[in-house]
């Protein structure tokens, strides 16, 4: 199977199912962007020293959000502009995420607030413009666990912030050989907006 980047190998005996195994080309991807990221990271370093430094976490996560096939426009390191988020993202299907980085507390010198006023300063503005965008999302992107963010679960709900925490990115990272759909990153996105003081869903679709 020259043109095969996966196969299902089933093993059955006299019409009784024994085993099955995956197997995948290990030179081949399902995604061009992965398979140009890994032109330059042979050793699989991005996954495995994704969180050991806590000054490019945002780097890290732009560079994510474009394996996942995500267009994006970081602004996080501009002196010019810190009036704006770390990160715009957007989909093929014009759904619009408007990104903050943080590997301290989320709500630091009240944070989620002024993710949740960029957010809405951006929507404003995107409807006196022509820019057409389906959906917009103010989302979190953190490197502490899920055990560390319940005291503000009540405000990101009020708020409607998605929360991606270290064990959801460490999801997320597993995806980038075969990137979700636009519509899935949606769904999942909405799924980590908490709901009744609870994250529900999981990030990225398997």
């Amino acid at each position: 199977m020259p043109e095969g980047h996966l196969a299902l190998v089933l093993v059955s005996y006299e019409g009784e199912f024994c085993h099955k195994w995956w197997l995948r080309d290990q030179s081949k991807s399902f995604s061009q962007r992965y398979q140009f990221h890994r032109l330059l990271d042979i050793d699989n370093k991005l996954e495995k020293t994704f969180f050991d430094s806590k000054t490019n976490f945002e780097d890290r996560i732009a560079l994510l959000l474009s394996l996942m096939n995500l267009t994006i426009l970081p602004y996080g390191g501009i002196p010019e502009l810190q009036d704006a988020p770390d990160i715009l993202a957007y989909s093929s299907n014009n759904d619009l995420y408007v990104v903050e980085c943080t590997t301290d507390g989320i709500d630091q010198k009240g944070k989620l607030q002024r993710l949740c006023d960029r957010a809405r300063d951006i929507a404003t503005r995107v409807q006196q413009s022509s820019v057409a965008i389906a959906n917009l999302f103010p989302v979190v992107f953190t490197s502490l666990p899920r055990t560390d963010i319940t005291p503000h679960l009540a405000k990101l709900e009020a708020l409607k912030i998605s929360v991606f925490c270290r064990e959801d990115i460490e999801r997320v990272i597993k995806r980038v050989e075969a990137p979700p759909t636009p519509e899935d990153i949606r769904i999942a996105v909405q799924a980590l907006i908490p709901t009744g003081t609870l994250v529900q869903g999981v990030p990225v679709k398997q």
